[in-house]
């Protein structure tokens, strides 16, 4: 079947990502056609609100009104918005053909807000989700079925380790935004007195008093992050209980690096964290319980060492985009062939509401 591929970061031009996944995915069958989005990809870190905005969702609709316009086979969306845009064309226009929602990650709405997002996402095919708790929690919230969502691990890439362990200047570092818990990372770095780096946006910050012993240096680009992340001695992300999923794309990168890790065990992270084989879990608003982690990880060199070993060696087995590409290629061939199957279009057959 013939794919078109809807990504926000896709820019056939200028971006190098454009192809995405569709180099790894090993069915020869499937063939593939990248829309190039009209505008300039968004900086989600250094957002001032985390929503998106008018103009971010005219430059969706006419990236998603361009795939379905020349779709000749199914459309695959990456980011929920996108999915939502061609579900609902889908919709209205009669179209029939299959979709694949990858990357479906999304805050809960209710009142219109949730109406809407029901109308427009009943008719994609499959959801691709990262977490495992999100496939009850988003089947559940959109009255479709769960066997429509699929957890697939989270793929990042997979750069050389060309640095190692800062042991002159050591130091810890935390990064990403979305449901942090600095205010209690500060307050262990307050009592144990270690350099730490937080590489995050202002809004994450917003309020709070900084330590001494910490920089929050802003701005960084790519493979100063990189860089930072492997010589640290040690990674820790501090996260709140609140909203459904957080902190996957950091885990992700983090154990992509072979990062010594130290994340508070919120939902989804045992996804992809075993406690004490490829990181360690502490209770989140527990300031003994990260204090006494970080403090343990910073003096066992062995313990440091193991895990490092082990983070990187599940990213190889899991994260990389060959597993991804496999995945998908796997995902497409069962859409296709249900697809191909049915003698009524799509989401008519498939649609059943939950009681």
């Amino acid at each position: 079947m013939h794919w078109h591929v809807v990504a926000p970061f896709i820019d056939t031009v200028k971006n190098r990502n454009s192809q995405w996944l569709i180099p790894f995915v090993p069915d020869k069958n499937c063939r593939f056609t990248c829309v190039r989005r009209p505008s300039k990809e968004v900086n989600w870190h250094d957002r001032l609100v985390p929503v998106t905005s008018p103009q971010e969702w005219l430059s969706l609709w006419q990236q998603s009104r361009e795939a379905v316009r020349n779709v000749e086979g199914g459309i695959i969306t990456v980011f929920p918005q996108l999915a939502a845009l061609v579900g609902i064309q889908k919709v209205f226009l009669r179209r029939r053909f299959p979709v694949v929602s990858w990357w479906f990650n999304t805050n809960y709405y209710t009142g219109y807000k949730r109406l809407l997002a029901k109308t427009a996402l009943r008719s994609i095919d499959r959801f691709i989700v990262h977490n495992r708790v999100e496939q009850e929690a988003y089947s559940q919230w959109l009255s479709i079925p769960i066997e429509r969502f699929e957890f697939v691990p989270l793929q990042t890439p997979i750069y050389p380790i060309t640095e190692f362990e800062d042991t002159e200047q050591p130091f810890i570092v935390s990064v990403g935004s979305a449901y942090r818990d600095y205010s209690l990372l500060f307050e262990a770095i307050q009592k144990l007195g270690f350099r730490t780096i937080v590489i995050s946006g202002s809004r994450a910050l917003k309020g709070l008093t900084v330590p001494s012993y910490v920089e929050t240096p802003f701005g960084l680009q790519k493979p100063e992050i990189i860089s930072l992340l492997q010589r640290a001695k040690l990674v820790v992300l501090p996260m709140v209980e609140e909203g459904l999923v957080a902190g996957t794309v950091s885990i992700a990168e983090a154990l992509g690096l072979g990062c010594p890790l130290i994340v508070s065990h919120r939902r989804g992270v045992e996804d992809y964290i075993q406690h004490g084989h490829n990181g360690l879990l502490v209770q989140p608003r527990a300031l003994a319980p990260l204090t006494e982690a970080i403090d343990r990880l910073w003096q066992d060199d062995s313990l440091r060492d193991r895990l490092r070993k082990q983070s990187r060696q599940y990213a190889l087995q899991n994260l990389t985009d060959v597993a991804a590409g496999a995945h998908l290629g796997r995902i497409l061939n069962q859409v296709a062939t249900e697809f191909n199957a049915s003698s009524h279009p799509n989401y008519r057959a498939t649609a059943r509401t939950l009681p």
